[in-house]
């Protein structure tokens, strides 16, 4: 596998950079461990890392490629460090060898997390692994408790993966929207994919915005838009969930804030198109942040928009299509790519 990541990031010292690089081979050696890789009659054949800073930022940010090889099968492994600490891993190959049920695979899921719990001394995986103990128990893909949502599917985010579990925390009312923590499996039990973004703190949990003046806020928006390409509005449904602020709209791209998204669907496709509208607006202080049509290719915007990024608008990707499915890109950034019209 060839993969290009272009980070936009700003100066380092050649000190912090030699002071990364001696140490993080060793971490890495230590991670491989818990993706169910027998390290001891495994190795690692080539490892490169670049170490920088993000902007605006004094976050370190570190992209690690690394070829594995255990037995007779070779692995592409793709790590990303923030401040020394795991952030997103994936790794590509052969999984051929063997094939585990779903029930051996939450076993084995439940063992990487307490695993995991060990190499990051991190006392909320102890949390993840009671609520995937409870959807084991119930057999039930989908289970929640007063802080945690858990979602467990099958083949989600690449051919490789065989099982997928999402955790998202629940904060006044709100559930986060996208990845706080996520991992993958493949068929054979080996961890594929690992999205930790459990250093995203809430900013508040203050709901001063009522639904009802949500959708009063974001209507004429979309009446606006519908009118000018001869459309109707059919139907509006309305969430309150928590995303990432991000500092071009709020102060911090690791904080998380309750924001109304209303989404109105339209009557008919337009000729660029449109079948929707979609408006975003902070549920503590009723700020419209985002607003913008929907539809099948491109996107237009009205009011502001935001752009994809990789987790706080950080990284530039060029990526092989290989590499690219398994990148955890959980951000909520809704001006990428319409939504699939139904």
């Amino acid at each position: 596998m060839v993969s290009l990541i272009v980070f936009l990031l700003g100066p380092l010292s050649i000190a912090t950079l030699a002071h990364a690089a001696s140490s993080h081979e060793s971490l890495v050696y230590d991670f491989l461990g818990v993706t169910g890789i027998n390290m001891n009659t495994s190795r690692i054949s080539s490892f490169n890392e670049f170490t920088d800073g993000m902007p605006d930022s004094s976050h370190l940010v570190t992209d690690i490629r690394a070829e594995v090889g255990a037995g007779n099968a070779l692995f592409d492994v793709g790590i990303y460090l923030m401040d020394g600490k795991l952030w997103y891993y994936s790794m590509s190959g052969n999984f051929s060898t063997g094939e585990l049920n779903k029930s051996a695979l939450l076993v084995r899921a439940e063992n990487i997390l307490r695993a995991y719990q060990t190499f990051s001394n991190e006392s909320y995986c102890s949390e993840f692994v009671s609520l995937l103990s409870a959807a084991m128990q119930a057999q039930n893909s989908s289970v929640e408790n007063e802080d945690l949502a858990l979602r467990i599917s099958s083949g989600k985010g690449g051919v490789n993966n065989a099982v997928s579990l999402d955790y998202s925390p629940k904060v006044g009312g709100c559930t986060f929207m996208g990845e706080w923590f996520g991992m993958s499996m493949s068929k054979n039990g080996l961890l594929t994919d690992l999205c930790d973004n459990t250093r995203y703190r809430v900013g508040t949990t203050d709901i001063n915005v009522t639904e009802g003046e949500a959708i009063a806020k974001a209507t004429p928006y979309a009446t606006t838009y519908a009118r000018l390409h001869r459309q109707t509005i059919t139907a509006t449904n309305v969430t309150l969930e928590l995303v990432i602020g991000n500092a071009r709209y709020r102060d911090d791209d690791f904080v998380m804030y309750p924001e109304w998204d209303v989404y109105f669907t339209f009557d008919k496709m337009n000729n660029e198109s449109v079948f929707g509208y979609d408006v975003g607006i902070w549920a503590d202080n009723g700020q419209v942040y985002y607003s913008a049509p929907q539809g099948i290719e491109g996107q237009g915007s009205v009011g502001g928009s935001l752009s994809w990024s990789s987790a706080a608008t950080v990284l530039a990707i060029v990526a092989t299509a290989a590499f690219l499915p398994a990148l955890c890109v959980y951000v909520k950034n809704k001006a990428k790519n319409r939504r699939n019209h139904a």
